[in-house]
């Protein structure tokens, strides 16, 4: 299942969606982010998932690496340019869930994302 959000404008606050990820087989998720920096320092894309057998509404952090110090999912975008953002799906997720959000300045910059899951991995 692909998925696009996109605001006019980072000051719109934190920009939350969920991609329903269950069935796909698709052992990554790819974002494409086009980013048009405005005042503000950067935009992030802060990554999480849901487990439907557990919750359909919690999303639990995503971790980089495995260690013992977990550290949510943050990828940093800082200038005006387009990115692609590869994300590794944790095998019994059934939905991942993007926040995008900014820091510093007053906030003007444009985002749109686009999701879609990687099935050449599957």
């Amino acid at each position: 299942m692909a998925f696009t959000a996109s605001t006019n404008n980072l000051s719109l606050s934190v920009l939350t969606f969920t991609g329903n990820i269950k069935g796909t087989m698709a052992g990554k998720y790819v974002f494409f982010c086009q980013y048009l920096k405005g005042d503000e320092t950067n935009a992030k894309l802060s990554i999480s998932f849901i487990k439907g057998a557990i919750s359909t509404t919690t999303a639990f952090l995503s971790s980089p690496t495995d260690t013992a110090t977990v550290a949510q999912q943050v990828f940093t975008i800082t200038g005006t340019q387009n990115v692609a953002i590869p994300i590794t799906i944790p095998s019994n997720a059934t939905s991942i869930v993007a926040v995008l959000s900014n820091t510093g300045g007053t906030p003007s910059g444009t985002v749109v994302v686009d999701g879609f899951p990687d099935i050449r991995n599957a």
